[in-house]
């Protein structure tokens, strides 16, 4: 079971850690933006970027607990890098959109908290995900993180089923939800940094 749990956990806890620091990215990095000429979108790839290399570390730890164990990889493990990238898409589109949030209102920082409790624990981290499939169909659909969390344990868990559809749902979810922070971003950048 811990293989199991610690396997949801990985994925939550970096999309939280990548959403919670960079909100606050735009004032942390006023300096930067106030005396050097760059795209301001570069912070949150850098930022993103930073976050993805302790989850791979986090992953790789987890498979040597899975070699230590002597359990095998998933039987799905080549699509470990989709899920990986429908990760980096949505944890840098929330990111993006809190950062802008969080300049304007501050508060923003304590509803992000309760709704990342409240994600910890409707997105399948410790109970079957499968559940949403037959009783609230509707909530893999509002809540990416339930496909993500499954699948990841399809890649990361020997036995464990690997949805396809739900899969490539999520990588376009997350791909559009990229674009629309990022156009969203380069609308009110100007604006909100004028406020800080």
């Amino acid at each position: 079971y811990e293989l199991y749990l610690f396997s949801g956990i990985l994925i939550w806890l970096a999309f939280a850690q990548a959403a919670s620091t960079g909100m606050a990215l735009l004032r942390v990095k006023n300096y930067l933006i106030e005396n050097i000429q760059f795209d301001w979108v570069d912070l949150y790839y850098s930022h993103m970027l930073s976050t993805s290399f302790g989850l791979i570390f986090n992953v790789g730890a987890y498979c040597l607990m899975l070699l230590a164990k002597g359990v095998p990889l998933g039987a799905y493990w080549y699509m470990f890098p989709v899920v990986l990238l429908s990760w980096f898409c949505i944890s840098m589109a929330v990111t993006i959109l809190l950062g802008l949030l969080r300049a304007v209102f501050d508060d923003i920082v304590h509803i992000w908290g309760i709704a990342t409790m409240m994600g910890f624990w409707s997105s399948g981290i410790f109970f079957e995900g499968q559940f949403y499939f037959t009783n609230y169909t509707w909530f893999p659909f509002l809540n990416p993180f339930v496909g993500l969390i499954l699948n990841t344990r399809g890649c990361l868990l020997v036995g464990q089923e690997f949805y396809f559809n739900w899969c490539f749902y999520n990588l376009g979810f997350s791909v559009l939800s990229l674009m629309g922070a990022i156009f969203i971003f380069r609308r009110n950048a100007h604006k909100v940094i004028e406020k800080l």
